[in-house]
């Protein structure tokens, strides 16, 4: 067979090969990511995810989250999803969705709680970038008997955040979460006790 057959027939076999490659490779991604940074399919990098991201983000992260059905988790209306993995600093997620996106997000670390260097820094990821500056904080809490004491932080009239201590001295935190305001009060939702159902339910 002379070399310029040989040459005619590998060109479609070798166009073939890249074609599968790079299907393949397109399969074994997603878009969704920290920064935009390329995951794997049905993954999702808990420290990279955000208060109102569209609530497909979550579902479609299968490997990352499943949904929680018990009864206190579709409260509301809502859906409830938790984290199969954890973050960097060892906490559990409770996603929790409402019309089409996730308007409050909880980060566990009860059985390993963290610095509030470290907290604060889980608040950051969690933000939104174009989130509003912090305009308040109550700490009135952490002088109080009795329950753990929480801080609360706002940003603007746009988000809430609770940190939950193990101490009074307001240095150990043992969970975390974010609220859009917007999000949860445009479908009225009843929130009250999130942070213990989500505490509960991610049992």
């Amino acid at each position: 067979m002379s070399l310029q057959k040989i040459n005619r027939l590998a060109a479609p076999v070798l166009t073939l090969a890249v074609c599968v490659s790079v299907g393949l490779t397109a399969c074994g991604e997603s878009k969704w990511g920290q920064n935009g940074a390329r995951t794997p399919q049905g993954t999702i990098n808990l420290d990279g995810l955000k208060v109102g991201v569209p609530e497909n983000v979550i579902k479609e992260a299968v490997l990352t989250f499943v949904l929680d059905d018990k009864p206190a988790a579709k409260a509301g209306g809502k859906s409830q999803y938790l984290s199969r993995s954890k973050d960097s600093n060892g906490g559990q997620y409770v996603a929790q969705c409402i019309g089409g996106s996730c308007y409050r997000l909880d980060a566990l670390y009860d059985s390993a709680p963290i610095p509030k260097e470290k907290a604060l820094e889980t608040v950051k990821n969690m933000l939104p970038a174009d989130a509003p500056p912090q305009s308040k904080v109550d700490d009135s809490e952490l002088s109080k008997a009795g329950a753990p004491p929480v801080e609360s932080i706002y940003y603007g009239t746009d988000y809430s955040v609770s940190l939950t201590f193990t101490d009074k001295d307001g240095q150990t935190v043992k969970s975390v979460s974010v609220t859009s305001i917007p999000k949860m009060s445009a479908f009225g939702s009843t929130d009250k006790k999130a942070s213990e159902d989500a505490k509960q339910t991610a049992n």
